[in-house]
């Protein structure tokens, strides 16, 4: 288990990186996430979607806690053109619809994803707190842990002091 709490906020003002979510809607992002306080899940690779998911899944049984929005974005690049669409499908089926909105696609760039949010494990699911869309306060990456997600809350929950 990897905690970095980030002690100077990394930025990403400027940042603006072109996804899509679930329901074939552009976004952009940072600037399209909703909410002044998010935690944004990201991968890199098939390898860890099943962390993501595990991360996502806990944080939204928690959800009242965080006082946050949560968005799991898939960095889908290296899967060959010819592939993405059936993976994109089969994200559609297997995420519950109301779900859509919060879960984003993006094809290009992922060296710049990696760059600008911190990512070197490409293999590991990475986990962030973005606030006021232009600053990580918090990062972790691996599988899920109960430690992880109360650093991440006492993360949130001092932010809002």
């Amino acid at each position: 288990m990897i905690v970095t709490l980030v002690a100077a906020a990394l930025s990403i003002a400027g940042l603006n990186l072109s996804t899509q979510n679930l329901r074939g809607e552009p976004r952009v992002f940072p600037a399209d996430v909703a909410q002044y306080r998010a935690v944004v899940v990201v991968t890199f690779s098939k390898s860890a979607s099943a962390e993501a998911s595990e991360w996502t899944r806990k944080l939204r049984e928690n959800q009242q806690k965080p006082a946050a929005s949560i968005y799991q974005i898939a960095i889908l690049e290296d899967v060959p053109a010819l592939f993405r669409s059936f993976v994109i499908s089969a994200l559609r089926r297997s995420i519950p619809r109301d779900l859509h909105d919060h879960f984003w696609i993006a094809t290009s760039s992922s060296k710049e994803w990696q760059e600008r949010t911190g990512s070197r494990s490409l293999g590991e699911a990475h986990v962030f707190v973005l606030k006021g869309r232009s600053q990580i306060t918090w990062r972790f990456h691996g599988a899920f842990s109960e430690s992880g997600l109360q650093s991440l809350l006492a993360a949130l929950s001092a932010q809002k002091n």
